[in-house]
Order: structure tokens, then C-alpha cells, then sequence
């Protein structure tokens, strides 16, 4: 091999070597201060008050809404039905949406994790980013992945695999990603900014009954912090026909603690005024 082709061979090495090889990086989307919850009314209604005092005994006929533990649920009183809201995350702060037109009891069950909230995560290349300056990635080049673990009903309020059960599965979909996306500055996430189109789907009975069509809303990402909005009201169908007037809300809101917020101008001036009072008292 001839001095030529050896100091090619040298050189391609080295691009090569100095080429890193891209990697996913995800941006888990959690945070601690959140509020909102997932709720499901008008599914599951009642003709007699469900008994929030003392469970009746298992051989009243009105018995299964203990065993699957419906009245440990918000519900409220329509006409001559009692309707439930099936709530997740639970918290006695928490207005519901029918509390606009109903008096809605049965309020005072509260999470523990109420405020705690990992709504799933953001995956993206890092090759797209030099570490350098102010950057962004737009929302084409980034997947969102939307978790709905933390709006799947508890254990210990849901017993057994029956349709009247609310063990019901969950999972929430996204599309139409637009807006800024994700911006860095050397390297550092300091903000989300887009939204996207949610579609929450439902499975009753333990998942296995299914029910379309999925409900329709919108997630928001601004600066740090984020936004679901589903407010609909709709008719669906199942294995075994029509259920009416479902209405879903799904209002989880917060901050998020991946980004790292840019100060702001009055945080800037603040700082640099504090260090010009520091220089004059050195100067003294």
C-alpha cells in the first residue's frame, strides 16, 4: 500500500471514528403538582341510592354494586336514576364536570399519588442536536408516546372481571403533532411546545367489551407544563348494543420537571442588578 492510499485510509478512519452514532433519548413526562383526572358518567346508573354507609348483604338484590365497589365512586342523582362517575385519579379538590347541572356526593376518596403524574414520554434523535446555542427538533422528528396508567382505576376499588366492574383498560393514542416542538439551549430540554390530537379508548368488562368509537380531544405542551382537554359527551356501541349519552372528560393538568424553563427578563434583570450592587460594594 502506497503512502497515498495509507493517508486515505487514515483520514476515513478518522471521520468515521468521529462520527457518533445516533441514539434515542426519551424525556419522561412526569411532574408532582398536577391536578385534573379521567372520568366516564353515565355508564353505569342505578334506580335505588347506592349505599355509601354499610354494605347491603349479599343476598339483597341490589348487592353487586358492593362486590364491584360502584360506591366508591363520585354519583350523582338524574331524575329517578343515580348515575356514577368513574374517576382516576380521585381527589376530594376535584370539580366534575356534572356538578354544573347535579349535586354530586360521595366526593371525599382521595389518592395518595393524586399530584404525582408520568403521562408517558417524548423519544427523539440525538444526532439532531450539536449541543450548541438554541436548537429545536420539530414535532415530525420527535414520537409521543401518552401513557394511561395513571387513569386506570385501582385495585382496591375494582373486584372482579364483570361489565358493572370499573376495571375497565385504557389507552390513549395521539396524531397530528404541530407547533415548535422541542427547543434546547446547549443542550439543556427548556421547552415543550406543541399540541397534538388524543383519542382515549375504553374496554368495559374487565377489557374484554370493547367500545367505539374512542373519545375525541386534544394534549397541549407549553414552555413546562402540559394540558389535556376531553370534554365529550356521545353514543357508543359494544358487543351487546347502544350505550347513550356517555360524556368523558379528561382534564390532567401541571408542570413537567424535564425542562428547565430560560429565566425570564424580570429574572435576568433582577440578577444582573444584584451583581452590579455586588461590584459597587467590592468597590467601596
Amino acid at each position: 500500500m502506497n503512502s497515498k492510499m495509507s493517508l486515505a485510509v487514515s483520514l476515513l478512519l478518522l471521520v468515521s471514528a468521529s462520527v457518533a452514532p445516533a441514539a434515542p433519548q426519551s424525556i419522561n413526562l412526569n411532574g408532582n403538582n398536577h391536578t385534573g383526572y379521567l372520568s366516564i358518567a353515565n355508564l353505569k346508573n342505578y334506580g335505588v341510592q347506592p349505599n355509601t354507609v354499610a354494605p347491603l348483604p349479599p343476598d339483597d338484590p341490589n348487592y353487586f354494586m358492593y362486590a364491584n365497589n360502584i360506591c366508591l365512586y363520585p354519583f350523582y342523582q338524574d331524575g329517578t336514576l343515580w348515575r356514577s362517575i368513574m374517576a382516576e385519579p380521585l381527589s376530594a379538590a376535584s370539580v366534575y364536570a356534572e356538578e354544573g347541572s347535579f349535586s354530586v356526593v360521595n366526593k371525599t376518596i382521595t389518592d395518595a399519588d393524586f399530584s404525582i403524574t408520568d403521562i408517558g414520554d417524548i423519544t427523539y434523535d440525538d444526532s439532531l442536536l450539536t449541543g450548541v446555542g438554541v436548537e429545536t427538533i420539530g414535532p415530525a422528528n420527535f414520537t409521543l408516546a401518552l401513557s394511561a396508567a395513571d387513569f386506570t382505576p385501582e385495585p382496591g376499588r375494582n373486584t372482579g372481571t364483570g361489565a358493572g366492574n370499573f376495571g375497565w383498560p385504557l389507552s390513549i393514542s395521539n396524531s397530528n403533532k404541530a407547533g415548535t416542538g422541542l427547543t434546547f439551549n446547549n443542550g439543556v430540554l427548556t421547552g415543550i411546545n406543541f399540541t397534538a390530537d388524543v383519542a382515549v379508548a375504553v374496554s368495559i368488562g374487565g377489557g374484554a367489551l370493547p367500545i367505539t368509537p374512542a373519545f375525541n380531544g386534544s394534549i397541549a405542551f407549553t414552555g413546562n407544563s402540559f394540558a389535556y382537554n376531553v370534554n365529550v359527551t356521545q353514543n357508543a356501541t359494544y358487543q351487546f348494543g347502544t350505550l347513550s349519552n356517555l360524556h368523558m372528560v379528561v382534564n390532567r393538568a401541571g408542570s413537567l420537571v424535564a425542562v428547565v424553563p430560560e429565566p425570564t427578563a424580570a429574572g435576568t434583570i433582577g440578577f444582573a442588578c444584584l451583581g452590579a450592587l455586588g461590584w459597587i460594594r467590592r468597590r467601596k
